[in-house]
């Protein structure tokens, strides 16, 4: 079984977004299927569909700075923070993304752990 349904969107200009996920979610429920997959497609080669992860919606702002806070990670950030000290490096900055407040671990790992790139080139001789 399958069923379509066009949404059209009107933009303000370049860099304009919206968030779809209402007309989405209405499109779903008006084809009665309970299971499957929905492709949402755009005409026209300036425009874009995209998707963002852990969106707090329309009207809120996330946590302020002060509850992005993270005094101790807990959970898998607390597994990850322990395998961190495990191998020899260093966790300098645990916080919570401002987004949705999931943890970050920013860490420093030992420099004799990690293997360059293709990519990186060799330390300059720069004083």
């Amino acid at each position: 079984m399958s069923y379509q349904q066009q949404i059209s969107v009107t933009t303000k200009g370049h860099g304009d977004m919206h968030d779809l996920t209402e007309q989405v979610t209405s499109v779903v429920n008006a084809s009665g299927i309970q299971t499957g997959t929905v492709n949402v497609f755009n005409v026209g080669s300036t425009a874009a569909i995209g998707t963002i992860e852990f969106e707090p919606g329309p009207g809120t702002k996330g946590p302020g700075p002060a509850e992005c806070r993270l005094e101790q990670p807990t959970g898998a950030a607390a597994e990850v923070a322990e395998a961190i000290e495990k191998a020899g490096g260093c966790l300098v900055g645990p916080y919570k993304e401002p987004l949705a407040g999931h943890p970050v671990l920013l860490c420093v790992p030992p420099i004799d752990a990690v293997e360059a790139t293709p990519f990186q080139r060799d330390l300059s001789d720069a004083p």
